[in-house]
C-alpha cells in the first residue's frame, strides 16, 4: 500500500536497483580480464526534451572510477541502440563496427544490450506529429587497457556473456523487480524527466 501512495520511493529504489546491478557486475567480473583492465556496465535513459532525444547517463560503475569520474557520452537514437533494439539481441562493437556512430571510440571494446522488460517501449511524436517507438533503458558493458596489446583477448568475456544469453538474465532481473513492485516504467519515465528538469532548472538559478 505504501509504494502505491507514494510511487517516488518505488522509483528511487528502482534507481538504486540499477547502481546495484552495474556494481555487480564490475566487481563479479573484472577478475576475468587482464590486470590494469577498466571494466564498466552502464544505464542510459531516455531523454525527451522539445526537439532534443537522446540516451544520457542513468548510472554507472567501473573498476577504475567506481560510480564517480567523467559522466558517460549522451547518444542518439540509431547505431548499436538500434541494432540492439531491431535484433533483440546484444550487439558487440568489434563485430558490428559498420553500425556504429558514434565518435571517438574511448574503448577497446563494448556490448550493447536493449532490455526488453514489461512495458519497456515509449511512444513519442516527431516535428510532423508521426509517432514513433523508443526503448526506455539501454545497458552497457565496456572494457579497456592502454597497456594490453591482444585486444581481441579483451573481447572474448563479451562473446561469451552473449552466448551465455546474458541479456535475457538481466531482462528477468529487470523484470522480477517490475513484477514485484508493480513498477510502470513509463510512469519512471515521467518521473526521471521531471526530476531531471527540476534540477537543470535550479542549477540555472
Amino acid at each position: 500500500m505504501i509504494f502505491k501512495s507514494n510511487p517516488e520511493i518505488v522509483f528511487e529504489q528502482f534507481e538504486a536497483f540499477l547502481n546495484e546491478i552495474t556494481r555487480y557486475f564490475v566487481e563479479e567480473f573484472e577478475e576475468l580480464f587482464p590486470k590494469e583492465s577498466d571494466l564498466r556496465a552502464h544505464f542510459r535513459w531516455y531523454k525527451s526534451e522539445g526537439n532534443s532525444h537522446k540516451y544520457v547517463q542513468l548510472c554507472k560503475f567501473s573498476s577504475r572510477d567506481q560510480d564517480t569520474g567523467n559522466r558517460i557520452s549522451d547518444l542518439a537514437w540509431g547505431g548499436l541502440i538500434e541494432q540492439a533494439y531491431e535484433h533483440k539481441k546484444p550487439f558487440i562493437y568489434s563485430v558490428n563496427q559498420k553500425y556504429n556512430k558514434h565518435e571517438p571510440i574511448m574503448w577497446d571494446d563494448f556490448m550493447t544490450i536493449v532490455p526488453r522488460c514489461f512495458e519497456s517501449d515509449r511512444e513519442a511524436l516527431d516535428n510532423r506529429r508521426n509517432s514513433y517507438i523508443r526503448p526506455i533503458l539501454t545497458f552497457g558493458i565496456s572494457i579497456k587497457n592502454e597497456n594490453y596489446s591482444q585486444k581481441n583477448e579483451l573481447s572474448k568475456i563479451l562473446f561469451i556473456l552473449e552466448y551465455l544469453n546474458f541479456d535475457k538474465i538481466l531482462i528477468d532481473t529487470l523484470n522480477k523487480f517490475i513484477a514485484c513492485f508493480h513498477l510502470g516504467l513509463n510512469d519512471y519515465l515521467k518521473y526521471k524527466s521531471k526530476f531531471t528538469s527540476e534540477l537543470e532548472n535550479d542549477s540555472k538559478i
